[in-house]
């Protein structure tokens, strides 16, 4: 995929066609590689957030969601981000932009969760508590639902809250 050839830049001089190869179209556009600015991948789960409904082609979205593991079961926090190498001198996208995601606190294919995560975009602060949450669950309430999120809800073992 080469840049796009700026407006006028195929037509020349006397009626001739002039044709610009790949190297010209990067000198001319500059070599320099330009991480993807933070506002524009987190634009999506802003609208969804908003309540906007953005249109949903399977591309997963940088952002902060939430799923359930079963049926039933309680939700956990997932998020889908980029990972940019950027020089601090120049600024400048030192290798590939790669799209990671964390279900639950473990790795996992973005593509595959997205049809899970992307109907359940959340904030980051609420990200951030179901994360907390199901950490103190494991740690001081075994029994809790949120402790064994692989696991539906049994109404049968939660204790009673009053």
């Amino acid at each position: 995929h080469y840049p796009r050839r700026p407006r006028g830049a195929a037509e020349g001089g006397g009626g001739g066609m002039i044709t610009i190869t790949a190297q010209q179209d990067l000198a001319s556009a500059g070599s320099m590689r330009r991480p993807t600015p933070v506002a524009v991948l987190l634009a999506w789960h802003a609208a969804a957030l908003r309540g906007l409904s953005p249109a949903n082609d399977g591309t997963p979205r940088c952002g902060w969601y939430k799923r359930r593991l079963v049926r039933g079961g309680v939700f956990v926090p997932a998020r889908i981000w980029m990972v940019q190498d950027i020089c601090p001198e120049t600024g400048e996208l030192l290798t590939d932009e790669v799209l990671r995601c964390e279900v639950n606190g473990l790795p996992a294919d973005p593509e595959e969760a997205w049809t899970w995560i992307s109907g359940h975009p959340v904030t980051e602060q609420e990200f951030r508590y179901l994360a907390a949450r199901i950490d103190f669950a494991i740690r001081h309430e075994p029994h809790d639902p949120f402790a064994m999120p692989s696991r539906p809800i049994d109404l049968n073992q939660t204790p009673v809250m009053f």
